[in-house]
């Protein structure tokens, strides 16, 4: 109850008034004490209620987003009250309820406060804390909550004025709240330099050499360039008719910071003239398109081509030695890389290939009792392997129990754990723990599970292997 309760009756005697009705605190332990003062005369018992506070039990409470809130405001953040004696807390979420793995967005932060990630309006979102105390890990509920996607959200919007399939490159209007964009209308800004002539787009062909689209003075495909001469001449109007591309290219399936790879390309001249001697470079890149920070890895030169022909030749580069992410990344092949060589097509250069890089630990090995008793203790082992491609650092193996075979964040944990030294790559690493089964488990089958680098401390190329389980009955 909150509030004071109000006395109604003393001294054993029946005295009138009323008792008010107060709800429960979200969080406490409450005892409610009935007194039988005697039956009065219509036979009916006079009673009083009164609280006794008492310490609140270990957990985290009163959350922010609360549990079933509407949220506005996509650039805020969660938070709680602090859990008592806790050393940092790490929070997850996830966008439905059954996701394997949950992310985590804050690991091990000291205060009780975690921005925001990037949210979608109009969704569902759960989300959790875990608590680190000297005397062990400490799991919330699992909360959720609503992005309305009818807050007055103020947006920019681009737009195709001139009809011709192609979004305005420049700012066409603002307006608030979900949904006032124009239909057909985007909130990013297109490519169209010029939004009041269809004739002149992204999609249109300038060229070629001779044609009158060579000399009319305008910037036909929005590139920046024009005409046969100009400031700034168009390559598809000038005379040449090689056209220069990557037409094959194949890299490792993986790799690792600093090593060197070999890279095969053949760079072919589609066109009808021939191409000068050129120069084929190989960049380093987060994704499959070119861009200014994209690193430079090596490069080939390639000899003169004629019309139709085409030159093949594997090249030896080192991957970047800062590479501290595992991912999948990219290898991209870029023909005639110096603009050195006219072509009646310059945008058609590139070709990339994949490659995957970094640690990847999994748990390749581990062994339990088929049974247990609850309360008891159990030896469980386990072997951590780093599957992937680079080094791995120092990491922990956690263990939990579970009722099926996903790992959740509401999974019970053992409260065991067990170091994992650094991993080279094909390194395995063994142990085992003795973790005790709670006393309060119910008799039936469960899972445990091993997770390695639970802590997430370790970056991998894939994260969503990090798990092993064994089915384990409890009487």
């Amino acid at each position: 109850m909150e509030g004071q309760p109000r006395q109604t009756c003393g001294n054993g005697n029946y005295c009138g008034g009323d008792v008010l009705d107060h709800q429960l605190a979200q969080t406490g332990l409450y005892t409610i004490v009935i007194r039988d003062f005697g039956v009065n005369s219509a036979g009916t018992y006079n009673i009083s209620l009164s609280k006794i506070p008492t310490a609140l039990r270990p957990g985290v409470y009163n959350p922010s987003p609360a549990n079933g809130a509407s949220v506005c405001n996509l650039n805020g953040s969660f938070s709680w009250d602090p859990v008592s004696g806790a050393t940092g807390y790490d929070v997850y979420i996830l966008d439905y309820i059954t996701m394997y793995p949950a992310v985590k967005i804050c690991d091990n932060v000291s205060s009780p406060l975690c921005l925001f990630p990037t949210l979608e309006t109009g969704k569902t979102y759960y989300w959790g804390v875990v608590a680190h105390t000297p005397t062990g890990d400490i799991s919330s509920p699992v909360w959720w909550f609503y992005t309305d996607p009818n807050c007055a959200v103020p947006f920019t919007y681009y737009c195709d004025k001139d009809n011709d399939l192609h979004i305005n490159a420049s700012l066409d209007g603002t307006c608030t709240g979900a949904g006032c964009v124009p239909a057909g209308c985007q909130t990013t800004p297109g490519n169209d330099c010029n939004d009041s002539d269809a004739t002149i787009n992204p999609g249109v062909i300038e060229g070629p050499y001779g044609s009158f689209i060579c000399s009319d003075g305008k910037d036909n495909n929005c590139n920046g360039k024009w005409d046969t001469v100009s400031p700034n001449p168009e390559p598809n109007c000038q005379p040449s008719t090689s056209d220069l591309i990557v037409s094959a290219f194949s890299v490792p399936l993986t790799g690792a910071a600093c090593q060197n790879i070999t890279v095969t390309d053949t760079t072919k001249n589609q066109g009808t003239g021939p191409a000068g001697t050129s120069t084929t470079k190989f960049y380093f890149s987060t994704d499959a398109t070119y861009s200014a920070e994209d690193k430079l890895i090596c490069s080939r030169v390639i000899p003169p081509l004629g019309p139709i022909t085409q030159n093949t030749g594997s090249t030896e580069c080192t991957l970047p030695c800062g590479i501290t992410d595992a991912d999948m990344f990219y290898i991209l092949a870029i023909a005639d890389a110096d603009n050195v060589v006219a072509e009646t097509n310059e945008i058609n250069n590139l070709k990339n290939d994949s490659i995957k890089i970094g640690a990847d630990l999994i748990i390749s090995a581990l062994t339990a009792p088929s049974t247990a008793k609850a309360g008891t203790t159990i030896t469980i082992g386990n072997t951590t392997k780093n599957n992937g491609t680079g080094d791995a650092g120092a990491s922990t193996n956690k263990f939990y129990l579970s009722v099926d075979t996903k790992l959740f964040p509401w999974d019970k944990p053992l409260g065991c754990f067990r170091a994992v030294i650094p991993l080279a790559v094909g390194e395995s690493n063994a142990g085992s723990m003795t973790c005790l089964i709670p006393s309060d488990t119910l008799p039936g089958k469960y899972y445990i599970f091993c997770a390695a680098d639970a802590d997430g401390v370790v970056p991998e190329m894939n994260d969503g292997n990090n798990t092993k389980s064994k089915l384990i009955t409890i009487n």
